[in-house]
């Protein structure tokens, strides 16, 4: 597994448990990675989004979004100034 898992080895884990739109793929206990079934045309920023949380002070936040197609490739994160959206961040 790449430091951020593909779309294809998400898909070969079992899912945890079934969300709205995501499917939970891995849980450590202190982070989740989430796998979107919804794509661009249902308003994802990406064909196949990724969500990843974070267990902090006791409750999941969402702290990374990114490309499941291209793991290594831009990432939004959540917007510190507004308290609500996403910028996007590519190394």
């Amino acid at each position: 597994m790449t430091l951020r898992p593909d779309t294809e080895e998400l898909e070969e884990m079992p899912t945890i448990t079934e969300a709205q739109a995501d499917d939970l793929k891995i849980d450590t206990g202190t982070e989740r990675y989430w796998l979107s079934r919804c794509d661009t045309l249902d308003g994802e920023p990406f064909e196949n989004t990724v969500t990843i949380e974070e267990l902090r002070a006791g409750r999941w936040e969402e702290v990374e979004r990114y490309d499941g197609d291209d793991p290594e490739g831009p990432r939004l994160y959540p917007s510190e100034s507004s308290g609500t959206g996403w910028n996007l961040e590519d190394d």
